[in-house]
């Protein structure tokens, strides 16, 4: 399982750019179109992450901070 992050942000991609090399990010960072933004149900609170299964089913949606551990398992149990 690999994340990807899709980038909502106005500003446009050399502002995402700087940001990604800024925090060091070391994985896949796209933007989003309001297509995409559609075919997620919308995003209406940044962040909002996704955990999406290996045959593409979204099997979590979450809105704002959650505690690490408690995410933690929700990613294990999408991954088994």
């Amino acid at each position: 399982a690999l994340p990807i992050c899709i980038s909502v942000d106005a500003a446009g991609p050399d502002v995402v750019k700087a940001f990604i090399v800024k925090q060091k990010m070391n994985y896949q960072v796209v933007m989003a179109d309001d297509a995409v933004q559609t075919a997620f149900g919308g995003v209406q609170v940044l962040p909002t992450t996704f955990l999406i299964d290996a045959t593409g089913q979204i099997r979590d949606r979450k809105e704002g901070s959650e505690e690490e551990a408690v995410y933690a398992q929700k990613i294990a149990a999408v991954m088994n």
